[in-house]
């Protein structure tokens, strides 16, 4: 049975730069607010505001301003990818935050999936990195069960369309036009979409929209690429705090030296040297 994971990292803009939780801290795209952390949002902060709003918000208290690094980005996804690499050998990177991961050959080797649910939040925990995540039998269908509320993103016992009914339609940027059109008409979420005829869908939507659709749904195939781990290692460990103490520094070496020999077993390499960054 496949069974696809999709861990969604909204918010791998601001945590590839920045984890601190005891500042407000804000990542901006042209000079607009993309994302904001928890002390931020409690400030009033939200996405889209300007740089000007933001000091008016925050007063006195001091907020760090990020400009949004795509290449750090793409270096924590990586990352991300070959720490889920030993979970699964079925995955790949999607949209530029999420990790789609198939599962569904995992769970005896894992003795079920609440141990694989188990083992991913530790290790999202353990890289102080927070997720979103849909299961479905798709990976269209768990990616857009991400957006979905936590019982009904994991319930892969409920019918798939009962669990994508809520969803709006906004999630299907791809196609704005159509979506945009289909507003107009008074329909506003997927289950709206889900009730009509395929072939009424097919005539009113046009054909890219019905085969991702029918994808969604698993009535079509949709092969994804295969990750291909890199030759080199790197991985990285955050502290929310300043280090004082070098005996601070164990905990993060030992955790990082035990994702390397992960990686090292998995990948069936062998390395001669370390080089270590602080």
């Amino acid at each position: 049975m496949k069974l696809w994971l999709c861990l969604r990292f909204g918010q791998l803009p601001l945590q590839c730069l920045n984890r601190s939780e005891r500042q407000a801290v804000v990542v901006l795209e042209r000079q607009r607010v993309l994302r904001a952390n928890d002390c931020a949002r409690a400030m009033g902060i939200r996405e889209q505001m300007g740089a000007a709003t933001i000091r008016t918000l925050a007063g006195d208290e001091p907020v760090l301003l990020l400009d949004r690094d795509t290449g750090a980005e793409r270096r924590c996804l990586q990352n991300l990818c070959c720490w889920g690499y030993s979970i699964s050998p079925s995955l790949n990177s999607w949209r530029d935050d999420c990790i789609l991961m198939e599962i569904g050959g995992c769970l005896n080797l894992f003795k079920g999936l609440e141990a694989i649910l188990s083992e991913v939040e530790r290790g999202l925990h353990s890289r102080g990195v927070e997720a979103r995540k849909g299961l479905a039998a798709t990976p269209r269908a768990a990616w857009l069960l991400s957006f979905a509320e936590p019982e009904t993103a994991l319930a892969i016992d409920d019918p798939l369309e009962d669990r994508l009914s809520p969803l709006p339609l906004r999630l299907l940027g791809d196609f704005a036009e159509t979506v945009d059109s289909l507003r107009r008409g008074g329909l506003e979420t997927l289950g709206d979409i889900l009730s009509l005829p395929r072939r009424a869908i097919g005539q009113r939507c046009g054909k890219a929209f019905n085969d991702f659709l029918q994808r969604v749904l698993g009535h079509s195939d949709d092969p994804q690429p295969d990750y291909r781990p890199p030759a080199n290692f790197t991985d990285e460990y955050w502290y929310g705090y300043e280090v004082k103490a070098n005996v601070e520094l164990l905990p993060a070496a030992t955790l990082l030296l035990q994702s390397m020999c992960r990686f090292l077993r998995n990948t069936q390499l062998q390395t001669t040297h370390i080089t270590w960054q602080l």
